[in-house]
């Protein structure tokens, strides 16, 4: 005569009967997870149509932020990539003074706005490079413009600074 081993464990067990209506609740909630409902077609066409105008948004906003509006960025012609160099580097040495004044609470905000604008003759030097550039006398003179700029800026700092150490 054999015996059920799990007989006795059976006396300790607690498992009690399901309530009412368990097994159906269960296979809908693995029903649902296996197979969750489609997004309706109309969803998926609004997602697509947010994705291709966010997408134009951005593609207009670096367009625009790339042109040349106010003739800050000034076009060369392609024999002209020293040209080019040269203006970054005084331009680059520019914005280093124009940091160091604006580090200093003396110095007004509007001066150093207008510091760092350059004026409509250096616009106009330039333009004219654009339509002549082997001009020697024009590249003279926007490096000059630059140069100069730059010794202004140089004498602003050094009289801060001795107004500074007095």
């Amino acid at each position: 005569m054999k015996t059920d081993p799990f007989n006795e464990l059976r006396k300790y067990s607690t498992v009690e009967e399901m309530p009412e209506g368990h097994l159906e609740r269960f296979e809908r909630k693995l029903d649902m997870e296996l197979y969750p409902k489609r997004i309706s077609a109309y969803l998926k066409y609004f997602a697509v149509a947010a994705t291709l105008i966010l997408l134009l948004g951005v593609s207009l906003l670096v367009y625009f932020s790339l042109q040349d509006f106010d003739g800050s960025r000034q076009k060369y012609s392609p024999q002209q990539p020293e040209m080019l160099e040269a203006e970054l580097y005084y331009q680059s040495e520019i914005d280093a003074r124009l940091e160091i004044l604006s580090a200093n609470p003396i110095v007004e905000k509007e001066l150093i706005a207008e510091l760092g604008t350059p004026d409509n003759a250096l616009f106009q030097i330039k333009e004219d490079l654009y339509q002549n550039p082997d001009d020697s006398r024009l590249i003279h003179a926007v490096m000059e413009s630059y140069q100069s700029r730059i010794e202004v800026l140089d004498r602003i700092i050094e009289q801060i600074e001795m107004y500074e150490n007095q």
